[in-house]
């Protein structure tokens, strides 16, 4: 039994709106960053252009002194990063624990850091240097090691993160200022 050719059209048109209108709306539905940060746990993540995932924690080696007495290198595990961008403006977002009603997490993002690492053969360096009595890295203090960075509050406790100009290909920490010890590593590689 053969059905009727008219029918057949009628019903791959219907077929083909519905088909035109799922993909509309999920186009018209993609998520927001700011949307989706305040859903997530205290921790540091990276955008994928639809959700938000977890960045490794650094995994830190050991330090040393140069000769000159004035700095010093902290040595990071692997030549590279496991999370690797194509793009040079990658989005992060920093969801700190809840705290009391008198403290202020925004002080503690006032450290915060974007900052080129060394790559060598089987690690990757960052040299720190010195102030006062112990090591601290400062912004600015290492040439071309940082750059300018923006912060925007989702929330009390909810913080997204942008380089302010496009990141060179290379390997990077984002993490606080002080020692560097508790930052996530992160690599850009140019889009080719």
């Amino acid at each position: 039994m053969s059905r009727n050719p008219a029918a057949k059209r009628a019903v791959f048109g219907v077929l083909a709106l519905l088909w035109l209108l799922a993909t509309t709306v999920s186009f018209a539905q993609s998520p927001d960053p700011k949307a989706e940060a305040v859903k997530l746990m205290p921790g540091a993540y990276y955008w994928t252009g639809t959700n938000w995932r977890a960045l490794e924690p650094l995994e830190w080696s050991a330090n040393g002194i140069k000769k000159n007495g004035k700095s010093s290198i902290w040595t990071y595990r692997h030549s590279e990063a496991q999370v690797q961008f194509k793009e040079a403006t990658p989005l992060f977002c920093y969801r700190l624990p809840e705290e009391g009603p008198n403290s202020s997490n925004r002080s503690s993002l006032e450290g915060l850091v974007i900052a080129r690492l060394d790559r060598k053969k089987d690690r990757r360096e960052l040299e720190i240097t010195s102030g006062g009595a112990a090591f601290a890295f400062r912004t600015g203090a290492t040439k071309g090691r940082t750059g300018a960075i923006t912060v925007t509050a989702v929330a009390p406790e909810v913080f997204l993160i942008a380089p302010s100009e496009p990141l060179s290909p290379g390997e990077y920490v984002i993490g606080d200022s002080a020692l560097t010890l508790t930052g996530y590593d992160f690599g850009v590689r140019s889009a080719q």
